[in-house]
């Protein structure tokens, strides 16, 4: 019992560790914003910065993916604040709530037909590469 308690523990506490470092360089985004002068938000900074570590090998996904897979399964509390803050906007949202509505459905329809057909693009890319990959071995084992 004392293994499964200690190995749970030690399992929050790497995800706690995960979420710090994640946060960590979304702070050092949010500097790096701030010393560019450049309208491009921190957290798009620190997306870039994980990307390129992730991409030049300098940081390993599992270093960060338990951590990033618990802050997407708990992404609706970060939500709360936001809706409830709109609470407060009852007069605008009286007034102009169709065209904000409006707004956000189209907004997030592009979004996810752009993403959507960027993913298939590639992942045909993919399976072409890996036909001609594949055709390619069995030819040279043939001669």
């Amino acid at each position: 019992m004392f293994v499964a308690i200690r190995s749970k523990v030690t399992h929050i506490f790497g995800i706690i560790l995960q979420v710090a470092c994640l946060f960590g360089l979304s702070e050092i985004g949010t500097w790096i914003s701030k010393a560019l002068d450049v309208p491009v938000p921190g957290s798009i900074w620190g997306l870039i910065i994980l990307f390129l570590l992730l991409k030049f090998k300098i940081v390993k996904l599992e270093w960060v993916s338990s951590g990033g897979d618990w802050l997407i399964r708990e992404m609706l509390l970060f939500f709360i604040p936001s809706s409830v803050g709109i609470l407060s906007y009852g007069n605008l949202m009286l007034h102009q709530g169709i065209q904000i509505v409006v707004t956000i459905v189209t907004s997030t329809a592009l979004v996810m037909l752009v993403t959507g057909a960027i993913a298939e693009t590639v992942w045909k890319s993919r399976q072409r590469r890996n036909v001609k990959s594949r055709y390619a071995k069995e030819e040279a084992s043939s001669c």
